[in-house]
């Protein structure tokens, strides 16, 4: 794998990792920073919108291969 796609992998793990952090520290019935909720919420729509990017990447790659 390249080193542009290792860093991209990695960057998407560490986004997912900290929306993982965040989710687990919100207690039921507990309120909740709707500031961090809402960050979280855009976070998780960058992180689908990454993977989409990557898939198309390696996509491109693989048919470069062929």
């Amino acid at each position: 794998m390249s080193k542009d796609l290792d860093a991209a992998i990695d960057s998407i793990q560490g986004r997912v990792t900290e929306i993982c952090e965040f989710l687990h520290e919100i207690e039921p019935g507990k309120p909740v920073d709707e500031t961090a909720l809402a960050e979280a919420v855009h976070d998780c729509s960058n992180v689908t919108q990454s993977m989409t990017s990557l898939k198309r990447v390696v996509n491109r790659l693989g048919d470069q291969k062929s």
